[in-house]
């Protein structure tokens, strides 16, 4: 009985010893696993970023460069003549998803903090906006640049016109000059001038590339 007991625990000691460098083995395995799928992740993250960062410089480069100060004014018919699409169905939809008739303009100089761009939305008229992205490509804010209350394309006796002037420190002033005609009950119009009116908006940018809208 004795000898029996004596063997149990000789068999026992063994087999925790033989037990622990298998335990030690399997821990470092474990950790060795987790380290190489935190490097992986790291790595797909990394390439998502890069892969953003692609996406937003091809759809940048549908842009050109505006040089500061400049004055737009959209009854100009060339306006749009070195503008492109803003394709539905291609990756500039990660930045502005366009829904109409939607094409480039220009972009700003690039601060620390934001990038601008210009972009056209052709409805009845040309509808200039303005969007700001932070250095993730991710948007920050998407504006009118236009007056909601200025020109409006067919209105009756109304001779309208717009004019956006972009200023060296980036603020963009509107000016909707409005002249109202002589007009008979059909709304037949002569050139006869009876009232006239300016509306002027004023969109500045902060230093975090969010916008500020002032009317006058």
């Amino acid at each position: 009985m004795i000898t029996t007991v004596v063997v149990i625990g000789m068999f026992m000691g063994y087999f925790k010893k033989r037990q622990q460098p298998i335990i030690i083995v399997t821990m470092k395995n474990i950790l060795g696993l987790l380290l190489i799928n935190i490097m992986i992740s790291s790595c797909s993250i990394n390439k998502t970023g890069d892969e953003r960062r692609l996406a937003f410089n091809t759809f940048k480069n549908k842009f050109k460069p505006i040089d500061l100060p400049t004055s737009l004014i959209l009854e100009d018919t060339t306006i749009l003549k070195e503008s492109q699409p803003i394709d539905p169905i291609s990756s500039d939809t990660l930045f502005i998803k366009p829904r109409g008739n939607f094409r480039t303009y220009g972009y700003l100089k690039d601060t620390t903090n934001y990038y601008a761009l210009i972009y056209v939305n052709i409805g009845d008229g040309l509808y200039f906006r303005i969007a700001t992205f932070d250095k993730g490509f991710n948007k920050i804010a998407d504006t009118l640049m236009v007056n909601l209350d200025g020109c409006v394309p067919g209105t009756l006796c109304l001779k309208c016109s717009t004019a956006i002037n972009i200023k060296d420190n980036s603020t963009i002033e509107a000016i909707d000059y409005m002249n109202y005609l002589n007009c008979d009950s059909l709304g037949n119009s002569t050139d006869s001038i009876v009232n006239r009116k300016q509306l002027i908006q004023l969109l500045s940018i902060d230093k975090n590339g969010r916008f500020k809208i002032d009317k006058k």
